[in-house]
């Protein structure tokens, strides 16, 4: 069939304009809207709560979002979580001197965290060190309470634990038999690590304190234990001192012949006193009182004192160290001299008074204290200790103390001594370097400055050029010292008429012990003679006469009666 032009122009116009009408009718119709975006993901934040805090601790969330804390409470981080995410809270920084730990730290995020908990405690810290060189046993103290006694070498550590920046001091309380320890970096403040010192421990010179008590001087007599165990007393005895049952003088030694097993004698200015026998009793003559020697009162139940090992005489009173390292006085009081914080007499021992030192549980005043008294001297009005540990304490009159007031506790005025003794209106000590220290009055040299020295030190001063002492006694107003090699320097008036500003070195050789009285000095030697020399005008030099030996450059040294092999232990 074929169709004609016509037609077929008439069937296309139908079709363009079914076209247009159906294209209009589309673009009636509205577009659909677009879809809604997805809720946006919530967030919850991290936190929680921090006790015990002292310093600063710094944490962190998943090893980031580092949040620095500085006061316990509450604490959140920076930067919020999206829910389901993991969160781990750690410690980073732990603060100085405490530990802190997380709990409840770690989990899902499907809300705000809140619960977190850091707990920071303090940490303790060891105080020890090491010891070096000792052959027996020592005490070591911390802090004066926490004692740590040590056996070997090697390390030690006390008790005791210490918080971060608490205080320590390390000191020796008890020296070990025939040695002398020191520390080095025993004191300081904890500083957040464990504290390590160092206890080196050395032989002491021979003859520093193994002849203590041997012989002893005053004002014009001497007394000195014999090898028989008995002691003798020669001299002036117008107060009775020397125990002879009258007050004549002697111009050779008494011998005490009642006092059996004598350990331990010394000489004051009017009195002389031995500590004697297995239980150890004091026995005391003179003060004007009693003219033979009479035990001291005191003791238990009203009877005789016991239990004493040294004994030091002054004037009008009396101390002694008891066998626990106690120091305890009798006698007057005016000044304190009996150390004990009033000025009433007692007639019988009381305890002195001391300042707590390192190394003693109390103040080294009574009971067992970790450190003991080792030595005790006395002279005019007042009296000073040596503890074990090294340190010095005075009490009495002023002056010689080293206090420009009186002083009736024991107050501490040295460090580091091994020996000392006192005289009239001074006082010195040997180092533990061997050098000697002296305090006091110098109105004639007695603490051996020199020429141009002034006449009076309250704070001890070294003696100049005098090195390797283990030993000094002074008398009224000199003073002289053992040396290592066995001689013997001395200074100041030795007697009326000479007077020597430095020291000198007088011709004894072998000398083991020294003990100066007035204006006198006597000596004993290693092959236990005695030597005495100066003032003899009441028969203090026990040569059997009263004639005066002179103490110049070139002394006249003489042997005390009684010849070889009989003086000494």
């Amino acid at each position: 069939m074929s169709i004609s032009i016509g037609c077929r122009f008439n069937l296309a116009l139908v079709l363009a304009a079914l076209i247009l009408v159906l294209t209009g009718c589309h673009k009636d119709d509205p577009e659909p809207p677009p879809a809604a975006p997805p809720p946006p993901a919530p967030t919850y934040t991290i936190g929680g709560t921090v006790t015990g805090l002292s310093g600063t601790v710094t944490l962190a969330n998943n090893g980031g979002d580092a949040r620095a804390v500085n006061a316990s409470g509450a604490f959140t981080f920076t930067a919020a979580l999206t829910g389901g995410a993991a969160y781990a809270v750690t410690v980073t920084t732990q603060p100085t001197g405490q530990t802190c730990t997380v709990a409840s730290g770690s989990g899902t995020a499907t809300a705000n965290v809140t619960n977190v908990t850091v707990t920071c405690t303090n940490n303790t810290y060891t105080i020890g060190g090491t010891v070096s060189g000792l052959t027996g046993t020592v005490t070591l103290a911390n802090n004066s309470s926490d004692t740590r006694t040590v056996n070997a070498n090697g390390g030690f550590t006390f008790a005791t634990a210490l918080l971060n920046g608490a205080a320590y001091n390390i000191t020796v309380s008890t020296q070990p038999t025939g040695q002398t320890c020191t520390v080095t970096g025993g004191s300081g403040n904890v500083a957040a690590a464990n504290v390590s010192a160092t206890v080196n421990c050395a032989a002491n010179p021979a003859g520093s304190t193994a002849l203590l008590g041997k012989l002893g001087a005053s004002y014009k007599h001497t007394c000195a234990l014999r090898n028989d165990g008995k002691a003798a007393c020669w001299g002036y005895n117008s107060s009775r001192q020397l125990g002879t049952g009258n007050t004549s003088n002697a111009n050779s030694p008494f011998v005490i012949s009642t006092l059996a097993g004598a350990t331990f004698v010394d000489a004051g200015y009017s009195a002389s006193c031995v500590v004697y026998g297995a239980a150890g009793n004091v026995a005391c003559s003179g003060d004007g009182q009693s003219s033979t020697f009479v035990n001291v009162g005191g003791g238990s139940g009203g009877g005789d004192f016991t239990g004493a090992v040294a004994v030091a005489v002054g004037s009008g009173f009396k101390c002694l160290v008891t066998t626990a390292g106690a120091p305890l006085c009798w006698g007057v009081n005016d000044v304190g001299q009996l150390g004990n914080g009033i000025a009433t007499v007692s007639l019988t021992p009381v305890p002195v008074i001391g300042q707590p030192l390192p190394g003693c549980a109390t103040a080294c005043t009574t009971g067992t204290v970790s450190g003991g008294v080792s030595q005790i001297v006395a002279a005019n009005n007042h009296a000073c200790l040596l503890t074990s540990g090294g340190y010095v304490q005075c009490w009495g009159e002023s002056g010689a103390t080293g206090f420009n007031v009186e002083t009736h506790t024991a107050s501490t005025v040295l460090a580091g001594v091994m020996a000392l003794d006192t005289g009239d209106n001074h006082t010195c000590a040997v180092m533990m370097d061997q050098t000697v220290q002296c305090w006091g009055s110098n109105s004639l040299g007695q603490l051996g400055l020199g020429v141009g020295a002034p006449a009076l030190s309250l704070t001890p001063v070294t003696v100049p050029g005098l090195t390797g002492v283990v030993a000094v006694t002074t008398g009224v107003s000199h003073t002289c010292a053992l040396r290592t090699n066995g001689k013997v320097s001395c200074w100041g008036a030795g007697n009326t008429v000479d007077v020597h500003l430095s020291p000198f070195e007088y011709p004894l050789t072998n000398v083991v012990a020294l003990a100066g009285g007035w204006n006198h000095t006597c000596a004993l030697r290693s092959d236990k003679t005695m030597e005495c020399w100066g003032s003899n005008d009441q028969g203090q030099l026990g040569l059997g006469h009263s004639v005066t030996i002179n103490s110049g450059p070139n002394p006249g040294v003489t042997t005390v009666v009684g010849g070889a092999v009989f003086w000494g232990p």
